[in-house]
């Protein structure tokens, strides 16, 4: 079979999921080393739905705030310029998953996959405290990114991939072997496009393999560890697992120390994990 070309693979993901102009300005301007949270807000502000969303996330549980924010300008001041741009990539993320060319069922558990990594790694970002739990709940829900878009653009290619996954291939190996590029790749080449900082584009690509991160290792850590607790609760919750997934969560002692973590810490993180879910819903 012949491998998708790359540059039409970037064009479609990029049609799949247009970044509206008010992100587009907030995240260039997060890469000029003088910007101020001001200058943030000047840019959000010119887009009520994106604005609405913020402050709505702003005052979650994700962010753990004793006092609601009442304005996105005050938002901007209690927050700082990283905590604003990941409230922003988080409300795009989520607009993306609301917008994708799939069924209702299709997208709900792809929303439901990728707010649980989300909230999984925000948890032990809390547990370590080597990675802002904020930081991680962003990097956690755009690193399924790349998926989604082979999920809903890539509909003939599929049955390939799910017949290389039955004979044992891993994901990644499969999607190279299939399309050229696999989901993270794919996802954090696009991310990059967008002026995503390079730590968040870094998590993304490497969330399946944290020891080639390059940037913060331990928010890539985070990432990949959430993600495989996730993937547990939700495989107890819906009693199927993912073809390449286990079915119960044993976690690696020696992965756990990257993050100055044991086996002990853990102990009743998934059920941690689903009191928190049952609450945000």
């Amino acid at each position: 079979m012949a491998l998708v070309d790359m540059k039409l693979l970037l064009a479609r993901a990029a049609n799949l999921a247009p970044l509206p102009d008010a992100a587009r300005r907030a995240l260039e301007l997060s890469r000029e080393p003088d910007t101020t949270p001001s200058d943030i807000v000047a840019a959000v502000k010119t887009d009520p739905v994106t604005t609405a969303r913020i402050l709505k996330l702003a005052n979650s549980a994700v962010y753990g705030r004793a006092e609601p924010v009442g304005s996105i300008e005050e938002a901007g001041v209690q927050l700082g310029v990283q905590k604003l741009v990941d409230l922003v990539l988080t409300t795009v993320a989520s607009r993306w998953f609301e917008t994708a060319p799939m069924s209702a069922s299709e997208r709900q558990a792809a929303w439901q996959r990728a707010s649980a990594s989300a909230a999984a790694a925000s948890i032990l970002a809390r547990l370590h405290g080597q990675a802002s739990p904020e930081r991680a709940y962003t990097a956690a829900l755009l690193a399924d990114f790349g998926a989604l878009v082979m999920t809903t653009e890539w509909l003939e290619e599929r049955e390939t991939l799910m017949e290389l996954l039955a004979q044992g291939a891993r994901p990644d190996e499969a999607e190279r072997a299939v399309l050229g590029v696999d989901h993270a790749t794919l996802g954090a080449l696009v991310l990059a496009r967008y002026s995503v900082p390079p730590a968040l584009v870094d998590a993304v690509r490497h969330h399946h393999h944290p020891r080639e991160a390059r940037y913060e290792p331990a928010l890539v850590w985070t990432v990949y560890l959430g993600h495989q607790v996730a993937e547990t609760l939700l495989v107890q919750k819906t009693g199927q697992a993912p073809i390449g997934h286990a079915e119960t969560l044993q976690f690696d002692a020696e992965e756990l120390a990257e993050l100055g973590l044991d086996l002990a810490s853990v102990v009743g993180l998934e059920e941690l994990l689903a009191r928190e879910l049952g609450h945000a819903s």
